[in-house]
């Protein structure tokens, strides 16, 4: 990745991709998805990013014992 010098790299989600993430596994309620107006025809979504935390910090916990799990398996 390259940045121009001075600038903060920015990264960001979009709730279509989250509800369509969610959709493909089987959850459809999350707190980090928001829909503004379930009775509008054009409502607009939304992220409460902060909602992110807890499940990402479990996401690293079952990588890092997978990651044990093989390493013990292949005797690193």
């Amino acid at each position: 990745m390259t940045k121009a010098k001075g600038c903060r790299v920015h990264y960001r989600l979009g709730a279509q991709q989250v509800k369509d993430a969610m959709t493909s596994v089987g959850i459809d309620d999350f707190a980090g998805w928001v829909l503004s107006d379930k009775n509008d025809r054009n409502p607009r979504q939304g992220l409460r990013y902060e909602q992110f935390i807890a499940v990402l910090i479990n996401g690293v916990k079952q990588l890092d014992e997978r990651l044990e799990r093989l390493e013990k398996q292949s005797g690193v």
